[in-house]
């Protein structure tokens, strides 16, 4: 080798030296940082393994094979396709167990959107409501609202115009001074109904082998332009069982089921419980049986796990107030839902649906991703900035698009006895919580660190997880009656006044702090959350 040869090689060796060293340096960088990880990877990472991604998007038209060695439980939100004038279409979600090598196929008809089994012309397992006529009414499910707006006329707690339905008052968007508003049947032919196959508030009794789990249908709600389903893999099955795992244990071993109380006003209703039966490896099918009992009922022996209860009113128009859900299990019968007749909660004509996959409204809630649903606009949902463009908006009421940004992380920061994070130590003596949405994983946090009295609610702002910031950290109190209060733990801004509720208040779709305090006694516990400070958390997870 020449001297220029070896003057190149030698440049080449140190320059691969050098690169070696760089690659150290930087592996060796990557290492301190991955040891001093920030929280808001670790929040990534979380949803990656607790949520899954998505399995499948499909818009219009489409096929869902289950790919090979991922048999287990899916859950399917479907979207009703709005119209031209602004009319919602319906959303409907459901848990549903497949085998690989199962096919399901979306449909988007004159009814709405359609998912069927099999075939594109196989058995209809369920169905979204397309928006109706224009003018005439939103998608339905259980309830349509007529009058006011081409939408259908959007509870709102503010209106000066109340309107008076069967036994129940309540307060619609957009009613003019002598306007009329009235709940029409929403199982209408033209088009179909929303429908989940198997899911006990369609009335269906009998055994199923593609039935769905943890049923939610919402009419005027979904905001799309055409036939959506969205398809995520909640959890794949393993050997130590074929079933899923309840969140709320309470439904564990029960044995009878019972009502009471029931306002005699409300007139007659009808109890359904649904469970699943058994495992076929031969047909690689669960079976799900939905049955209907009289109260006190005995439930079936066949019953492997009680999923879903419900108490239909067949006065469809009507509030379930002074209504009663007990359990028994060997024992007397417990309570797992209690509803006021102050506060009782409008669930229109599905009377009250409990599943077992959803939060337990007697206890503090799992960790978990949840859609967060107002009482009082009980068909749209809490919406973060959809760019960030508007991560500094305040946070809003939206119908339902099934983006990532309506979806909410909550997870417990520390309780008596638990305290998930170093630097935070516990402030209330009660259960503590962040709240995060799934698109930027930004914390919920009153706007401006102050606890003013109808101040907005953002999610502007990283978890701080080194030291306690207030204005990031919730009390979410069960309510009893299927639904949730969320609190700030912020010091009040003024004392004559204390805040802490989050509000919903649809008149200027803002999510605001509401009063906390009867300013009567001085006490903050002195009263409930009214209807406006109550929210449904719906648990897109298969829970934990």
């Amino acid at each position: 080798m020449n001297n220029k040869g070896f003057a190149i090689t030698s440049v080449i060796y140190g320059l691969s030296i050098l690169g070696m060293m760089i690659v150290f340096i930087l592996m060796g960088t990557i290492s301190s940082s991955r040891r001093n990880v920030t929280e808001q990877a670790k929040a990534v990472e979380n949803f990656l393994v607790h949520l899954n991604q998505a399995s499948a998007i499909i818009n219009g038209n489409g096929s869902f094979k289950v790919p090979k060695g991922e048999s287990g439980w899916y859950r399917f939100e479907a979207f009703g396709k709005k119209i031209s004038d602004g009319t919602l279409g319906a959303y409907t979600t459901g848990i549903i167990y497949a085998e690989e090598g199962d096919t399901l196929f979306t449909k988007v008809t004159s009814d709405g959107t359609e998912i069927r089994y099999g075939s594109s012309e196989g058995e209809i397992i369920m169905r979204a409501q397309r928006a109706r006529s224009p003018g005439v009414a939103p998608g339905g499910t259980t309830k349509c609202y007529r009058g006011g707006t081409p939408s259908g006329g959007n509870i709102d707690a503010n209106t000066s115009d109340i309107v008076k339905v069967g036994s129940t008052y309540e307060t619609f968007n957009g009613i003019k001074a002598g306007g009329a508003v009235w709940i029409q049947d929403c199982d209408a032919t033209d088009p179909a109904p929303s429908y989940i196959r198997g899911f006990v508030s369609s009335k269906e009794t009998g055994d199923f082998n593609h039935a769905f789990v943890d049923g939610l249908m919402l009419a005027n709600a979904s905001n799309y332009d055409d036939g959506k389903v969205i398809i995520t893999l909640l959890k794949e099955r393993t050997n130590n069982g074929e079933y899923l795992t309840a969140t709320n244990n309470k439904f564990n071993g029960a044995t009878h089921l019972k009502v009471a109380g029931v306002d005699p006003s409300l007139g007659t209703y009808s109890v359904y419980y649904s469970c699943a039966t058994g495992y076929s490896a031969d047909e690689k099918t669960i079976t799900q049986k939905v049955v209907a009992c009289t109260s006190p009922c005995q439930i079936d022996s066949s019953c492997k796990s009680l999923d879903d209860v419900a108490v239909v009113f067949d006065n469809p128009y009507v509030n379930a107030i002074n209504t009663t859900i007990q359990l028994k299990k060997g024992g007397s019968f417990k309570n797992i839902y209690q509803s006021g007749s102050e506060n009782g909660v409008p669930t229109g004509a599905t009377g009250i649906h409990i599943s077992a996959y959803q939060p337990d409204s007697f206890t503090d809630i799992n960790h978990g991703n949840y859609y967060i649903i107002p009482v009082i606009a009980d068909t749209k949902v809490l919406s973060a900035a959809a760019s960030k463009d508007h991560i500094s908006d305040p946070l809003t009421v939206q119908p339902v698009n099934g983006e990532f940004y309506q979806k909410w992380s909550i997870d417990l920061i520390s309780s008596g006895s638990v305290q998930n994070y170093t630097n935070i130590t516990n402030k209330t003596g009660k259960s503590e919580y962040r709240i995060m949405d799934l698109a930027r994983y930004k914390a919920l946090n009153v706007a401006y660190d102050e606890n003013r009295l109808g101040n907005n609610v953002a999610t502007s702002e990283t978890f701080n997880s080194v030291s306690r910031n207030d204005p990031q950290v919730w009390n979410v109190v069960p309510m009893k009656d299927g639904t949730f209060a969320i609190k700030t733990i912020v010091e009040s801004f003024n004392a004559s006044a204390k805040t802490g509720f989050l509000y919903a208040d649809p008149t200027d779709k803002y999510i605001k702090i509401g009063l906390t305090k009867d300013s009567a006694s001085g006490d903050d516990n002195s009263r409930q959350p009214t209807a406006a400070e109550r929210f449904y958390l719906y648990s897109i997870d298969f829970g934990q």
